[in-house]
């Protein structure tokens, strides 16, 4: 369904995703001094970042709009998270050797329910 889509890609895959390519990715290259990927990279890193200030905050007012929403994304993260985070770590393992993946702090911040 709609809400569980939102959740799965748009507050769990894709701030993952976005971390990976255009933060972590980069830094690997300017170690190989790559100076141009790093600053191509930061500055798409900007435009994501609005994209998930909007998203976060759309989710955070649907769950202020109705408690039964907040039931649907929490129960949605709980389903999606593991999977994303595996295949997110699975990626970055193959693309810089390192398989680490943290939750971006707007997810938990809508998991604790704070505005």
């Amino acid at each position: 369904d709609w809400a569980e889509s939102f959740v799965a890609t748009t507050l769990l895959l894709k701030p993952l995703i976005d971390h990976l390519i255009l933060v972590r990715w980069p830094q690997q290259a300017s170690k190989s001094d790559d100076p141009r990927l790093p600053l191509i990279a930061a500055s798409l890193y900007e435009d994501c970042r609005w994209h998930a200030d909007l998203n976060f905050g759309l989710a955070r007012n649907l769950a202020a709009a109705n408690p039964d929403n907040r039931v649907i994304i929490n129960d949605a993260v709980e389903r999606w998270q593991p999977v994303t985070h595996a295949a997110v770590a699975a990626l970055s393992h193959s693309l810089i050797g390192d398989a680490e993946v943290t939750s971006p702090p707007e997810l938990q911040a809508l998991l604790r329910g704070e505005a």
